[in-house]
């Protein structure tokens, strides 16, 4: 745990937080993020329209981010 403490315990535990309808959807796979799991889930630059300057901040199931550092990880060639 940090030394700021874990935000579940903080909270009261992940079933003090909204299990109901989600919230966001994962912008990869389109899986509903509920409440509950934004703390174990990311915030990422996505860009809207390929040649435009258009980008969203959009949140990533664990997942998904999990891919993708594995992805991001490997070095290029």
């Amino acid at each position: 745990m940090s030394e700021h403490g874990d935000a579940r315990e903080r909270h009261g535990g992940a079933d003090a937080f909204d299990d109901g309808p989600a919230g966001t959807d994962c912008a990869l796979c389109g899986t509903d993020i509920s409440p509950n799991q934004y703390w174990s889930s990311r915030a990422v630059l996505v860009e809207e329209d390929a040649g435009e300057d258009d980008e969203a901040v959009k949140m990533v199931c664990q997942d998904c981010w999990a891919d993708l550092d594995a992805d991001l990880s490997v070095p290029s060639k």
